[in-house]
């Protein structure tokens, strides 16, 4: 009779060297799924970005629609003050504000009406008895107001920024005569919901003093009235919505906008290089490359830093005559 032995052997190890192999595989393989993993997360902001400037193009259509107008681009100065008015105290409220309603955030929109005067015929400086008894002032000066602009709003953000990493915060900007002019706190306001969209100001607004840059007007200027018909280039050439980011010194965020006082952005100055690294008084954004606009009927474009000028600039006006077109990136 045989008797069968069976011995368990003890398993080898691994040795030092095949581990520091496998350590060695993993950190390639981690490297290069890392950059993919980033990608894949700045195309789901970037998607949704776009997705917050669609919204906001159909909001100004249905504005449009009640209306029959657009928004102003903000209730700020004009070139021809009205007789009466000090040109001082403006409401200074953005065409956002005037989207609220349509973005589903009615009631923010309708506490305001009823403690601040934003009839766009309602100037500083002029009694309005007859047909308001709200006041005509700073909407930074209202409580109602300052207490409402402290809502964030998530349509009005983009998530791939952070527009509240910032040392100063603009309480208001417009566009007026080949000048683009900020109200801009000397700290931040925390507390205050940021933008990063903006409407559209053309070349640098309605210029009264520069036949040259009349031709480039766009769809937004303080106290602008315009409607859909204005717009003689074509709803599909030109831009109504873009991105901003607000200003940078050196690589560090410094001023940034907020939603209940962002006035119209003028293209004058043409896209940054880099587009991340804009000028306050510029279109930026955090997407690599691109800057996305919202044109007049309602669709969205990335388009690159390296977009010819003119054909930017042609984009952004209303009736130049150029039906330029800024394509995807």
């Amino acid at each position: 009779m045989k008797v069968h032995v069976r011995t368990a052997r003890r398993p080898r190890g691994f040795t030092l060297v095949e581990l520091l192999v496998v350590i060695a595989i993993i950190g390639v393989m981690v490297g290069l799924l890392l950059p993919a993993v980033q990608a894949a997360r700045e195309a789901a902001r970037r998607m949704q970005c776009s997705n917050n400037m669609k919204q906001i193009g159909l909001a100004a259509q249905n504005f449009h629609d009640t209306y029959k107008r657009l928004p102003p681009g903000n209730l700020g100065p004009v070139a021809n003050v009205p007789t009466g008015s000090n040109d001082s105290g403006h409401q200074y409220v953005s065409a956002l504000f005037y989207l609220l309603p349509y973005i589903e955030q009615t009631a923010v929109y309708d506490n305001v009406k009823t403690a601040l005067d934003i009839d766009i015929d309602h100037y500083p400086g002029i009694t309005y008895s007859t047909t308001s008894s709200l006041p005509v002032q700073n909407w930074w000066a209202n409580d109602v107001a300052w207490s409402a602009a402290q809502t964030r709003m998530p349509t009005y953000e983009c998530p791939s920024a952070n527009s509240y990493d910032n040392a100063q915060t603009f309480a208001y900007t417009y566009t007026r005569d080949l000048t683009v002019t900020g109200g801009v706190w000397a700290s931040n306001m925390p507390q205050l919901g940021r933008t990063n969209y903006a409407p559209s100001a053309g070349g640098i607004g309605q210029s009264h003093v520069n036949a040259g840059w009349a031709r480039y007007k766009g769809l937004f200027w303080p106290r602008s009235k315009n409607k859909f018909s204005d717009a003689l280039d074509g709803t599909s050439h030109t831009i109504a919505f873009g991105e901003v980011l607000g200003g940078y010194v050196a690589n560090k965020l410094d001023t940034a906008f907020v939603w209940m006082g962002v006035g119209a952005m003028p293209a004058a100055w043409y896209l940054p290089q880099p587009t991340n690294r804009p000028g306050w008084y510029q279109y930026g954004a955090q997407h690599p490359g691109v800057v996305q606009f919202c044109l007049l009927d309602g669709s969205v474009r990335a388009v690159s830093g390296s977009v010819p000028q003119g054909d930017f600039l042609f984009a952004t006006g209303t009736q130049d005559g150029r039906l330029h077109t800024v394509t995807n990136d």
